[in-house]
């Protein structure tokens, strides 16, 4: 038994590479997995008390016990068409625990059965420029999370748009302090100046881009 293979589900510039579970099942089938032979599902995790599920998980498990996970791009919800050919949205939550046939159907938990599955995914602005870049680097380190919102690729250590979402500022100018304490130290291209002064605006823009909302009531460290 190999355990389980982790497959992700976007490129380096946080875009779906899977867009519908037709894909997800051909990229299963492309690594030599049997279908008809074994069991895929859907899992999506629960989420925070008032935010919306964006995460979902499909997993095959074949006749051996071997196990392969696609971690999906995130998304808003999913289309469908009925047995009936009718179209439908539905929410993510709805597709936790659904099974899924070698054809491509789905069985949701409540018993209804649905087809043609589309990902309503989450695109994520690009590309970034330099200077907003730097921001949303210098907000991980001011929260202390380059454990969790960095991610190291061929020694190229990149940010991780997908998931910015989870984090939350408590005092943009408290954050503002700190990113112009610090973005004239970054490093920059040969023959370009040091960052010089970022504005409250300009900061609050560049969080909104990423998905980052204000909280209050918690430290900075608290990101999730």
């Amino acid at each position: 038994m190999m355990g389980t293979l982790i497959i992700q589900g976007w490129n380096e510039e946080s875009q779906p590479t899977i867009n519908n579970v037709a894909e997800a099942l051909e990229r299963l089938t492309s690594l030599g997995c049997d279908l008809e032979a074994g069991r895929c599902w859907l899992e999506v995790p629960r989420p925070a008390v008032g935010r919306p599920a964006l995460v979902a998980r499909l997993f095959f498990s074949s006749a051996d016990g071997d196990e392969i996970r696609i971690d999906l791009p995130m998304m808003q919800g999913c289309r469908a068409r009925t047995t009936l050919g009718a179209p439908i949205d539905l929410l993510l939550e709805d597709f936790d625990k659904a099974e899924i046939d070698s054809l491509g159907n789905l069985r949701l938990r409540n018993g209804r059965s649905v087809h043609a599955v589309n990902f309503v995914t989450v695109r994520f602005p690009g590309p970034w420029t330099d200077l907003e870049e730097a921001i949303i680097w210098l907000t991980i380190r001011a929260f202390k999370a380059e454990h969790i919102f960095l991610r190291r690729h061929f020694d190229v250590v990149r940010i991780d748009y997908s998931i910015l979402h989870i984090m939350r500022e408590p005092n943009v100018k408290d954050l503002a302090r700190y990113i112009n304490e610090h973005i004239g130290d970054l490093p920059r291209a040969e023959g370009k100046p040091p960052f010089g002064f970022v504005s409250i605006p300009k900061i609050q823009r560049t969080l909104d881009i990423a998905g980052i909302g204000k909280v209050r009531g918690r430290r900075r460290n608290e990101v999730a």
